[in-house]
């Protein structure tokens, strides 16, 4: 169990080129937080995922304590994630969150593919991530800041089935890199975001595949890196290629 006290600030500027040079005005969210934080999934050295246990985490924010915001309200985020294995390295990876707010809050928005543990095995705290301030979650095959996955109200499902390839635990002196395992991943995405008085059942599903790579930097730092491929099967989906380093969660 952990417990945490935070602050936080998110900053967008915009600039729109027009002949009278017009400048659009930055926008700030300063929220203060508290959160409270379970895990009891394991992670060994050699292994692909975390196994047999589930991370929780609870926040809540404030945007009024602080002054110099442009965002009112509160927000509420749920966070959960279960890992079973499978037998072997196979462990099945489902996640939930649940989040709402007060209608002048920052709203949170789905798509893209935003990762959260970008070094898994050097930030392996609880939570591993700071648990504050986030309004930008992954659906993967969906590109972000669509109006239809954009709310103040936010529900997301991930599955995902991690399975191992090849350990080849092999590196080189100069550059100092090596590459530890390959895994992959199949995966689908659920989820929907509205505002208040809209309908709630505009759910949307991503699926797709990733094959990642254990890559050790400077003899001792672990990175994930990941290529992915999805497809989002609704309207506004797309099909997506992309390369980045850590997993969805």
């Amino acid at each position: 169990w952990s417990a945490h006290l935070g602050v936080g600030e998110e900053s967008e500027s915009d600039v729109r080129v027009k002949r009278s040079g017009w400048e659009e005005p930055d926008v700030r969210d300063r929220i203060a937080g508290i959160a409270l934080a379970f895990s009891s999934a394991v992670e060994f050295p050699r292994g692909i995922s975390r196994v047999d246990g589930r991370e929780v985490m609870l926040a809540g924010e404030d945007s009024d304590v602080l002054e110099g915001s442009d965002f009112t309200g509160r927000a509420y985020t749920l966070d959960w994630k279960e890992f079973v294995r499978l037998g072997g390295e196979h462990v099945l990876g489902v996640r939930l969150v649940g989040a709402q707010g007060d209608s002048g809050i920052r709203p949170f928005n789905l798509g893209g593919t935003s990762q959260i543990k970008p070094l898994p095995q050097l930030l392996d705290s609880t939570p591993p991530y700071f648990p504050f301030s986030r309004r930008s979650y992954a659906l993967r095959g969906y590109d972000e800041g669509l109006p239809q996955l954009t709310g103040n109200h936010m529900r997301l499902a991930s599955f995902e089935y991690r399975f191992p390839v090849w350990r080849l635990e092999r590196g080189a002196m100069a550059p100092p890199i090596g590459l530890h395992q390959l895994h992959g991943t199949l995966f689908m995405d659920n989820g929907a975001a509205w505002y208040d008085g809209q309908k709630t059942d505009d759910y949307y599903t991503g699926v797709g595949v990733e094959f990642k790579a254990d890559v050790v930097v400077f003899y001792s730092a672990m990175a994930r890196v990941s290529l992915g491929f999805a497809r989002g099967l609704d309207d506004i989906g797309e099909h997506q290629a992309y390369l980045r380093i850590g997993g969805a969660f």
